[in-house]
């Protein structure tokens, strides 16, 4: 069962594949990969999302704000140039965030309290954060960012004491702000 699961998560087109695990005690999620997690479709729909395969799944539009529903499992894509103005993962089970449009998620992604979040930047100039804001805010929660678009990243990182993260800045990511407690992975 577990995997099957997981091969099911790193399907094609969806970036990381990673964490989609609730912390135990989340609504909706028990932390086990045998729980399954639902998707709420009339709550999916009024984030501007789509129910598919047990995620609420979000496909990103130039200027947009999105926030992800608590409770259910989340995946924003914000695949076109100026996709997503910012990405919020509120209270999801687990949140999948993809800026690989050149200047997605322009003002950043904050991963809030969601069970897990994995955030991949690989347009160029994506997940930049604005002003004093961090370009990942990963807030007691389990993150993992991947920086690998050209400028990418650039105000950095946050992590609070509840929060812990796994990073990775590369082929020309600047990630030139803070990054906290990240543990820096190797780049592929």
């Amino acid at each position: 069962m577990r995997a099957a699961l997981i091969i099911a998560l790193v399907a094609p087109g969806f970036g990381l594949g990673l964490g989609c695990v609730s912390k135990p005690g989340r609504p909706g999620g028990s932390g086990s990969l045998d729980a399954p997690e639902s998707c709420d479709a009339s709550r999916c729909s009024a984030a501007g999302g789509a129910c598919a395969s047990g995620v609420c799944t979000i496909d990103g539009r130039p200027g947009a704000h999105y926030e992800c529903p608590g409770g259910m499992p989340c995946r924003v894509v914000c695949a076109g140039d100026g996709d997503c103005d910012y990405v919020l993962c509120k209270d999801a089970t687990s949140c999948d965030v993809i800026c690989s449009g050149d200047n997605s998620c322009r003002l950043g992604v904050g991963c809030d309290t969601a069970g897990t979040c994995a955030v991949s930047c690989s347009g160029g100039d994506s997940c930049k954060g604005s002003g004093g804001l961090p370009a990942i805010g990963c807030y007691s929660t389990t993150c993992d960012v991947r920086c690998t678009g050209k400028h990418a990243c650039t105000n950095g990182i946050a992590v609070d004491p509840a929060g812990s993260c796994t990073a990775a800045c590369c082929n020309g990511a600047d990630c030139t702000g803070k990054t906290d407690t990240c543990t820096v992975a190797t780049c592929p």
